[in-house]
């Protein structure tokens, strides 16, 4: 008795436990493509038009930098050190700069330095806060292995944002000077109250010295030891 289904030889038989590799069928796609090839140009056509009027619509967005050198000037006055002390090869004190640079408090001296605030182009993306605005577009950068830092200003107007870039070096810069020149003048100070103190005990040794030789009538014969 026949089967009712003839069975061929080389039928491939499926292996338990060992899945099937399929193979990519790319001709298949290929035929896709070329049966529908006015399709897909329409279809490439409007993508890279569509990016092409999104990249032009988007507002350019131009970077100012301005790097300064951050330097450590530990004065000395006679045995006083230390007045204005600073390591910049500390990371702690490069992390204090840049915090400085981009405080609000700076920001606000450089909007009145550089009126910004009455500053049409930079008004025009300040949402009425320029002193945020300004912290909004600054990016501190220390360099590595060095004692520079780089200040970055992004704004769509390029002529904005160097005057922002160079607005915070100059008002940094500024400060640094008003502190040093603080401590300088309290040194000074404290250095005149030493002086009067110091001229004080030197008055009253003398009058003790001269009491004493009068009391004493010590008097020298060698006029060196006088």
């Amino acid at each position: 008795m026949q089967p009712p289904f003839p069975q061929s030889s080389n039928a491939p038989r499926l292996l338990p436990g060992r899945p099937q590799s399929r193979r990519f069928p790319w001709r298949q796609h290929l035929v896709v493509l070329v049966e529908h090839k006015w399709l897909s140009l329409a279809a490439f056509l409007t993508v890279m038009i569509t990016s092409v009027v999104w990249t032009y619509r988007q507002i350019p967005i131009y970077r100012a930098t301005a790097t300064i050198q951050v330097d450590s000037d530990t004065m000395k006055v006679l045995n006083i050190q230390d007045v204005l002390s600073s390591d910049t090869r500390d990371e702690q004190y490069v992390n204090t700069q840049v915090q400085i640079m981009q405080s609000r408090t700076l920001c606000e001296q450089v909007v009145q330095a550089q009126h910004l605030d009455k500053n049409p182009a930079f008004l025009a993306t300040a949402g009425g806060d320029p002193a945020g605005a300004l912290q909004a577009c600054l990016y501190i950068e220390p360099v590595r292995a060095s004692q520079l830092i780089d200040i970055h200003a992004d704004h769509p107007d390029p002529e904005v944002a160097a005057l922002l870039a160079n607005g915070v070096a100059q008002q940094f810069i500024k400060q640094n000077l008003d502190r040093r020149m603080t401590a300088s003048t309290d040194a000074v100070r404290w250095l005149r109250e030493q002086a009067d103190e110091y001229k004080a005990k030197l008055e009253k040794s003398e009058g003790a010295l001269a009491e004493y030789r009068q009391r004493s009538q010590a008097v020298s014969l060698e006029e060196r030891q006088n």
